[in-house]
């Protein structure tokens, strides 16, 4: 019995970790815009928030999941909630993605003024969108740890842990994205990409999430290697 815990426990808790890549890149690229004081502040924030919304989503998962029924269905395709959550969530990637790439393209800067109300608006809409974006990732790897263990305890246990896991790993992942310009247009692009696949899986039409991380791994090591060559021909 403890055998199985254990090995149920790491196997839950990589798939918690892979699966929070998604939202080290999307907190990373949010909180960027807002004050340094104010980043860890709100990381923290935006993830406690989003924290307290996982386990609410695990008890009610675990009951709609028993049921797995469809309340509407769309060209013959059945939608469920989780089905909505998910096509909503990659409809809200793919639109953050555009914006980023044309205020990237066009060197649009909302950072220009920082009055007292501007920041107050900044902080509380990514508050808002680092929810929103990790309640819409939590649904894979939620229905994902269900299948895995019925044991809603440990659930509980490993996403707390994950997520702990998650705002030590975002925090030093800003500086990189915003020394690194080019790192940052692969994070966007990936948001992007991220964003269609989450709305095809609303559809019902999977696609496997390790040909999205190898994508991401690739241009990362292609960066880097750029990186790399660019500091060594600099020091020569």
């Amino acid at each position: 019995m403890l055998h199985d815990i254990i090995i149920e426990f790491f196997i839950l808790f990589a798939l918690e970790v892979i699966l929070g890549i998604d939202n080290i890149i999307f907190i990373s690229l949010v909180i960027a815009k807002l004050p340094y004081n104010l980043q860890n502040k709100i990381r923290i924030l935006g993830l406690g928030i989003a924290l307290i919304g996982r386990i609410v989503i695990l008890l009610c998962a675990s009951l709609l999941l028993s049921e797995n029924k469809s309340f509407i269905s769309i060209f013959n395709i059945k939608i469920s909630y989780s089905n909505l959550l998910l096509i909503t969530g990659g409809i809200f990637l793919l639109y953050k993605s555009i914006k980023e790439i044309y205020m990237e393209i066009y060197q649009h800067s909302i950072m220009s003024v920082k009055t007292p109300s501007n920041i107050k608006l900044n902080t509380f809409t990514a508050i808002i969108q680092i929810i929103i974006l990790d309640l819409a990732f939590s649904i894979d790897s939620i229905i994902s740890a269900i299948g895995i263990t019925d044991k809603i305890f440990l659930i509980e246990i490993v996403i707390i842990l994950s997520m702990i896991t998650i705002v030590l790993l975002s925090k030093h992942i800003v500086i990189y994205i915003n020394t690194y310009n080019n790192i940052k247009t692969i994070a966007i692009t990936f948001i992007g990409i991220l964003g269609v696949t989450l709305i095809l899986h609303g559809l019902n039409i999977k696609i496997s999430n390790n040909y999205l991380y190898s994508m991401l791994i690739f241009s990362l090591i292609i960066e880097i290697i750029n990186i790399l060559k660019k500091r060594i021909s600099k020091s020569l």
